[in-house]
Formats: structure tokens, C-alpha cells, sequence
């Protein structure tokens, strides 16, 4: 039998380190101007105003660290940040370039960036789907099923509850389209209902826009992944009560809100959602009713 590899902290710590490693390196550069040691560093660095161009590069390399630079948002920070230090050093005005450059690279990751479209092909870890093939049946199904009916309830835990469903799950084949949401939303506003009882997490590309996504009537049977990149955006994601919700949102300038009602309500441990990605002047707002 195939062992489901659920979501693991290491990216988070890895990008913790990162920021660490960074915010020394900043903290040590200042404090050698200050102690006249000015000749180990270029001169330019010891001013604020040259510096932050330096901050933003530094915000690429966290938030490329925290995602093993995979997130396009820490190419942008790079670029950026790059683009205004050579302003800086050989007095380049990029000004002109830089919008048109931006919604250039913002079309390219879209193009190139995001994965064919379809059923899902990766599950929270960034492995395989959530189904394997049945030893004793050609159709791939599930393993870690553990809910046993369609309802809002927390389902029976055990072997009680993989046996009762195996036996439906085994003839319901692959996730579909419908399992696993994309969506994109640029200069507008998108407002989507998820209905699918084996919802498998999804991927939302948010850019001067809203994005409103209720899952309050679907159900998962393992811990998924909803992936966000967002630049001046808001995302909003209404789950159901007994769900549990781990954020592990890179925010620059923004904020992650947590404003569920969960007093009281017991956690179904089977039902997880991890919710990864950037968010960049912008807020995710995540609600329960």
C-alpha cells in the first residue's frame, strides 16, 4: 500500500533561515558604517536611501528560500530590487521600462508558469494526486479515505470508516476538472461556490482584483493545498467549521486574517487545508460563515 506524504514545515523553516541569514547581513553592513568600516562594502550601501533597493532584493531571496525559488513572486523582488540598484550605481533611469516590463513577466509566468491546465497533478507536498492504483482493481481510488457520507460532519475515524467507503470509492476513477479549482483574476472580481465532494485544493492567481472562493458545501478526504499568488489583490475563503486551516502565506505588505468562529467546534484531523503562496499588498481573509 501506498503511504500518503502529507505537507511538511521544511520550506517554512527553510525561508526562516533565509530571513535570518539576510536580515543579519543588513543589520551587520549597517552597523560596520557606523563603526567606520565603511572600506569592506561599497560606500552606497550605508545610505537609506540606496538601500532599500538592497531590502527588496533581500525580500526575493526570503521568499524564494521559503519555496526553493519557485515562486515567481521572489523573481520580481529580484528584479526590482535590481533594476533600482543600478539606477543607483550608474544613474540609469529604468523608470520608462519598468510597468512594461512587469506586465511582461506578469504574461509569461501565466503563459509558462502555472502548469498545463486540468485535474490536479500534485497534492499538498508537491507529489503525486491523492489516488493510487488498487492492487486488486484497475480503476485508481483513494487510500486515505477516511469520511464516510457527503455531509458537513466530521466523519468516523479508523478502519471503520476507510471500509465503508472503499468499496464506493474504488469505482469513482480519477479526479475530474471540477475536483481542483483554478483561477485567475486580473482587474476584476471572481466569486466561485465549490460543490465537489473529493475537492483536491487548487491554485489562485490574484493581480489588482478579488477573489472569493466558498467551499462551505464541498468536502475533502485529505489534506489539500490552495496555492495564492496575489500582487494588490484580496482573496477571501469561506471553509466549513470543523476543517482545519494552516497558513503558510509569504505576506509582504499585507496580511493573512483569520477570522473563523471555532469555539467549541472539534477538528477533523483528516480534513486539513493548507493554504501556501505570496501575498504582496494584499490581504487573505479566511471565514467560516
Amino acid at each position: 500500500m501506498n503511504k500518503q506524504h502529507y505537507p511538511t514545515r521544511n520550506n517554512t523553516n527553510s525561508g526562516r533561515m533565509w530571513a535570518g541569514i539576510i536580515i543579519l547581513g543588513i543589520g551587520a553592513t549597517l552597523l560596520a558604517g557606523k563603526l567606520g568600516l565603511d572600506w569592506i562594502f561599497p560606500s552606497w550601501l550605508f545610505s537609506w536611501h540606496n538601500l532599500w533597493p538592497v531590502i527588496f532584493i533581500a525580500i526575493g531571496l526570503i521568499i524564494g528560500g521559503n519555496s526553493n525559488f519557485r515562486n515567481p513572486a521572489s523573481l520580481f523582488f529580484i528584479c526590482f530590487g535590481g533594476f533600482m540598484l543600478l539606477k543607483r550605481m550608474f544613474d540609469f533611469n529604468i523608470g520608462p521600462f519598468i510597468w512594461p516590463m512587469i506586465i511582461i513577466g506578469i504574461g509569461l509566468w501565466l503563459l509558462f508558469g502555472r502548469g498545463k491546465s486540468g485535474s490536479p497533478t500534485r497534492g499538498p507536498s508537491g507529489g503525486s494526486r491523492f489516488y493510487t492504483k488498487s492492487p486488486n482493481a484497475n480503476e485508481p481510488y483513494e487510500w486515505n479515505k477516511r469520511v464516510a457520507d457527503e455531509t458537513d460532519s466530521p466523519a468516523s475515524s479508523g478502519a471503520a470508516a476507510f471500509n465503508e467507503t472503499e468499496a464506493a470509492d474504488i469505482h469513482q476513477g480519477p479526479p475530474s476538472g471540477d475536483d481542483y479549482l483554478k483561477s485567475t483574476t486580473i482587474f476584476s472580481e471572481v466569486k466561485k461556490t465549490i460543490i465537489s465532494k473529493r475537492f483536491q485544493g487548487g491554485e489562485l492567481v490574484n493581480i489588482f482584483g478579488g477573489t472569493d472562493i466558498n467551499l462551505i458545501q464541498a468536502d475533502i478526504h485529505h489534506p489539500i493545498v490552495i496555492d495564492v499568488f496575489q500582487l494588490f489583490a484580496g482573496t477571501k475563503i469561506i471553509v466549513p467549521s470543523h476543517w482545519k486551516i494552516q497558513s503558510e502565506v509569504v505576506s509582504v505588505f499585507g496580511e493573512v486574517d483569520d477570522r473563523r468562529f471555532t469555539q467549541g467546534i472539534p477538528y477533523d484531523e483528516q480534513k486539513v487545508v493548507y493554504i501556501k503562496g505570496t501575498s504582496i499588498f494584499g490581504g487573505i481573509t479566511i471565514k467560516n460563515i
